[in-house]
């Protein structure tokens, strides 16, 4: 979707090591990262993925999708 309008997108795939999602992101200057997940075991991860790209200093934005939010809201 975000093709059509002109925006690059790297799809990194599923079930994405975390430290490579935070190294993509760093690497090719990535302005924007989308998360999404079904299953709430997963929000631990994305907690992960988020405090890796905030602690390298990044303006990144990242965007969360998911079914349980409520975990990484309260923490973060």
């Amino acid at each position: 979707m975000l093709e059509t309008i002109g925006y690059e997108v790297v799809d990194l795939g599923r079930n994405v090591d975390c430290e490579l999602i935070a190294a993509a992101a760093k690497e090719q200057n990535i302005k924007l990262v989308g998360l999404s997940a079904l299953m709430t075991n997963t929000v631990p991860a994305m907690e992960n993925i988020i405090k890796m790209i905030k602690s390298g200093k990044s303006d990144c934005k990242i965007m969360v999708a998911a079914l349980l939010l409520q975990p990484i809201t309260q923490s973060t």
